[in-house]
């Protein structure tokens, strides 16, 4: 992502500073975003069907979902968002998450702010042109009325989140809890130029008060075709911060991939193997991605290779109910993993000017 000409006052002190040295990253790095942990695992986007017009008096139902992070059961529910003022209903699928990413990637190179000159919240100035721009040069293009379809769905979809030991332990919130569109013909007239503004969700603003957050490769992540792909990627990048070439990651369940991933199993097993397959073997090819100066390179997948042993029913031996994965990361990945926890915990150092390998 080329590096923006934003002269826009932002808030300065102590809060600015601190948002500046917790989640905006030097230039040297501009192949990498931020990523957080819960936050970006919690299976908040739906993949599939995402919208819906009235149908038979009834709008598009709540989603339920349920989910396993770190031994804690939770159920996350999301309630459609709108894509605007009469608009249909939808829940946010694979374009809000594209914009999402483009728009913390805006962050990190130095468009975070917070909000209303208090720590009120992390959010990052922007224009719709710079989202339509970056998503081209990904090979995600959009519309910037479909940008601006995809801000209103992310910014009016509700997600409660809620412990299954402790059912009281509930958070709801938006990916989006504010946006601000300038109200000017430019929008529209010059393919959306003037600025605009977006409050993370909390659960961003949180991490970065802590700076708990972790590199990740985001032109890598950005060159997929698929949001398995992309969640593969990410849960490694965060989860899997021993990574060696002596160390695989597993074995996993697909089972567990797909319930973590928040995506319904399908009624033939078979399918399931070929959909967790097909986005593995992906991870295990070379992908083009687009470096700080613009230019197209190509880089290792992050998997060196994988091995799956399927699971039969003992009733049925023709029968997979279950398949075993083992993930062994490539050299390439590996380096990016020891670049970031090196990252942090130097940026715990508080160490700002010292080099990074």
């Amino acid at each position: 992502m080329s590096k923006s000409n934003n002269k826009k006052t932002v808030p300065e002190g102590e809060q600015l500073e601190q948002l500046k040295f917790n989640f905006v990253l030097p230039e040297r790095e501009k192949d990498y975003s931020r990523a957080i942990e819960f936050y970006d695992l919690l299976p908040k986007y739906q993949h599939g069907q995402t919208k819906s017009k009235l149908v038979e008096g009834q709008f598009l139902p709540d989603l339920i979902k349920h989910w396993k992070y770190r031994g804690e059961e939770y159920e996350v529910s999301i309630v459609p968002g709108r894509t605007g003022v009469g608009g249909i209903y939808a829940y946010p699928g694979a374009r809000e998450e594209l914009i999402e990413d483009v728009l913390r990637k805006l962050a990190v190179e130095g468009q975070a702010y917070w909000m209303r000159l208090r720590e009120e919240g992390a959010g990052v100035i922007y224009t719709l042109y710079q989202i339509k721009k970056e998503l081209s040069s990904r090979l995600h293009s959009m519309s910037v009325d479909e940008i601006k379809q995809g801000l209103f769905v992310a910014g009016t979809a509700k997600i409660t989140v809620r412990n299954k030991k402790n059912p009281n332990s509930v958070r709801v919130f938006s990916i989006f809890p504010e946006i601000g569109i300038k109200s000017d013909e430019r929008i529209e007239n010059e393919e959306g130029k003037a600025w605009a503004y977006v409050q993370f969700s909390p659960y961003v603003t949180e991490a970065i008060r802590a700076g708990n957050t972790y590199l990740i490769n985001y032109e890598q992540l950005m060159s997929y075709k698929t949001p398995l792909q992309r969640w593969i990627h990410r849960k490694l990048a965060l989860v899997y911060r021993g990574a060696t070439m002596f160390n695989p990651y597993g074995p996993i369940k697909l089972t567990t991939i797909i319930s973590e991933y928040g995506r319904e199993l399908h009624k033939d097993f078979r399918k399931n193997v070929d959909y967790v397959n097909a986005a593995l073997e992906k991870l295990t090819q070379p992908v083009q991605c687009t470096n700080a100066k613009g230019k197209t390179e190509e880089k290792k997948g992050i998997l060196s290779h994988f091995t799956v042993k399927k699971i039969y029913d003992p009733k049925r031996s023709n029968k997979i109910i279950d398949a075993e994965y083992t993930l062994w990361p490539s050299a390439d990945f590996v380096s990016d993993i020891k670049k970031a926890n090196y990252f942090r915990k130097f940026k715990e150092l508080g160490e700002p000017e010292k080099k990074i390998p």
